[in-house]
């Protein structure tokens, strides 16, 4: 990259692993990440981004007109190719710095490293319904990831995470890693913000609340189901909207929609734009985010955007997002998300005034991503 501004170490190699680019969750992450770190003016780092092969041409037609320099890979994340090919691609580079933005990296790597940690849903929910493995299976990997991930976190010359309640968390597991971890909020993806919003014709002029999210078990959409299935009998014409990617998690979702029978009630939307998401959070009745644990919720930040009514469960981390601008209930607790429910319906306000979203960017997060990256550098000078 181009700058006037000048630096002890000018023109430092930085590795970004963004083979998850375009995935849900960490995929935002990274693409706004690259989209926001390449304008800032004070960045003099020569970036080296490391793509699947499978998304080269998709990469390039996004990020033209940047000076990054792009690796093509094929091993993907959680794989034997990822411990041996993706290594040996890296050290041959011989970078400054690399930045692994998931858990999943090549433990052998013996370069200075930083990392992004989303959250400890892994060290925190321990529950085999969260694989389709055998449970012998489930426990060997469990106990291999914590494994990865506790390298990670003893190795990473500075830990990013997205909220305080990560932080704590991290803390609770690994109490060394505390002074060098940084918090770097996250905000609305920039593609959401620039959508004109377009109108999906099943839901117009209905009634509706929305979930945005995959169907994990840690999501907890079970306890939304139940609680709407009983606002359901006294009000059959508010429709629940259930937007997220389909897999054999969300077949057990389904399933349980067929057992309750609330197939006509119950709406699916697998592949939303940015401009339709826009639209349905503009005419929701509230977003209902009913997660056990998370580490943000960028589903909430583009809700405030909207003015759409917030119903979280009542976890730190929603807490710290939304302060009081929404109404919280406990993720077990379905009779009080049903009576949020019900409020919500009675008494749902016009376009809220949030005041906390300008908190959240992704601008600012990039430029603490530089900076923790200016500072590793100076560090090992």
């Amino acid at each position: 990259m181009t700058s006037t501004s000048k630096t002890s170490f000018p023109r430092r190699r930085i590795g970004i692993d963004a083979r998850l680019m375009y995935q849900t969750g960490v995929g935002v992450y990274i693409r706004n990440l690259l989209k926001e770190i390449k304008d800032l003016p004070q960045v003099t780092f020569e970036m080296h981004v490391f793509v699947l092969a499978s998304d080269a041409v998709r990469v390039r037609e996004d990020f033209n007109h940047t000076t990054f320099i792009f690796h093509e890979t094929r091993a993907a994340w959680h794989g034997f190719a990822e411990q041996v090919l993706f290594l040996f691609e890296l050290i041959r580079l011989r970078l400054d710095l690399m930045h692994f933005p998931y858990v999943s990296w090549p433990v052998l790597y013996p370069g200075a490293f930083v990392a992004t940690v989303h959250d400890t849903i892994l060290l925190t929910q321990k529950t085999g319904k969260a694989t389709m493995r055998h449970p012998l299976v489930y426990a060997l990997k469990r106990h291999v990831f914590r494994w990865v991930f506790g390298q990670q976190i003893t190795r990473a010359r500075r830990i990013m995470v997205p909220s305080y309640a990560v932080r704590d968390e991290l803390a609770n597991h690994f109490s060394f890693a505390r002074d060098k971890v940084h918090i770097t909020y996250e905000g609305v993806d920039a593609d959401f913000r620039s959508a004109t919003p377009e109108p999906f014709a099943p839901l117009v002029d209905t009634q509706y609340f929305l979930y945005v999210g995959n169907c994990y078990p840690h999501k907890n959409v079970e306890v939304l189901l139940d609680a709407y299935k009983a606002l359901s009998k006294e009000d059959n014409n508010t429709k629940l909207c259930i937007v997220g990617p389909k897999n054999r998690f969300t077949e057990r979702i389904m399933q349980r929609v067929r057992e309750h029978a609330l197939e006509s009630a119950v709406v699916w939307i697998h592949d939303a734009s940015p401009a339709l998401l826009k639209w349905l959070y503009l005419h929701a009745q509230a977003l209902v985010f009913p997660s056990k644990s998370e580490g943000f919720g960028l589903p909430i930040l583009e809700a405030m955007m909207c003015g759409c009514p917030l119903i979280l469960s009542d976890i730190p981390v929603f807490h710290e997002v939304a302060r009081d601008e929404a109404l919280y209930f406990s993720p077990s607790d379905t009779n009080k998300l049903y009576e949020c429910l019900k409020n919500a319906l009675l008494n749902k306000p016009g376009t809220a005034p949030y005041n906390r979203q300008t908190l959240f960017d992704f601008a600012k997060m990039a430029r603490e991503t530089g900076e923790v990256y200016e500072s590793v550098l100076r560090s090992s000078v």
